[in-house]
């Protein structure tokens, strides 16, 4: 496995369970998916997914530069430094593991993975740079999706 980001290579970082297990971490642009086909659908659906995430879906309307940190349990979202580059100390959200599953994978250069939350309309859409491509195909994996 290709190592992303060495500042997630700390066992006690903060975000982390005592046991908790960091498998991948890397970094994305995060954004929000429309899994439906139609916009009236679309918008019922809003409402309905930022009531199930706890309101996180609705964090990443607007795309951003951020880490994701794939555990034996949840997906973490971290502030990224915009800047330095560097994680910053603030938690955007976090989603278990078992609310998560791989739509579709498209691209090779720049792969982009959909994730649907919980069965909903509006789901998660990760643009992983070039230089961790890997890394998308890892988590794209992790739930469910089988080959590039």
């Amino acid at each position: 496995m290709q190592k992303s980001n060495s500042a997630w290579s700390i066992p006690s970082h903060p975000f982390l369970a005592e046991d908790e297990r960091v498998e991948v971490p890397t970094e994305a642009m995060v954004g929000t998916a429309v899994l439906t086909k139609t916009a009236l659908a679309s918008a019922a659906a809003t409402a309905a997914t930022l009531a199930i995430s706890g309101g996180l879906i609705g964090a990443f309307f607007v795309p951003r530069k951020q880490y994701v940190v794939l555990t034996d349990r949840r997906l973490l979202f971290v502030e990224q430094n915009q800047m330095t580059g560097r994680p910053m100390p603030n938690l955007i959200g976090e989603l278990p593991r078992s609310a998560l599953k791989t739509v579709r994978v498209r691209g090779r250069l720049v792969p982009v993975v959909t994730l649907s939350v919980a069965g909903e309309a509006k789901g998660l859409k990760l643009r992983v740079p070039w230089p961790v491509r890997r890394d998308a195909y890892t988590i794209a994996a992790a739930f469910g999706h089988s080959g590039h």
